[in-house]
């Protein structure tokens, strides 16, 4: 499947790596990574706009 995600996306997804494959990103990020199938949303954040994400098991 090819996607195209924006820049700021393909940051986040950096730092979720970085982070272990859980981390907390901007929502609009987040929404962008699990339209692509590439995380799933473990909720909100209590800072406000912000989502806690994991990454999907991509086998």
């Amino acid at each position: 499947m090819k996607t195209n995600l924006s820049d700021r996306a393909l940051d986040a997804l950096q730092e979720i790596l970085a982070a272990g494959g859980v981390a907390a990103i901007h929502a609009f990020h987040a929404g962008e990574l699990r339209a692509a199938g590439l995380v799933e949303c473990l909720g909100e954040m209590p800072r406000p706009g912000c989502a806690l994400v994991r990454l999907t098991d991509l086998d």
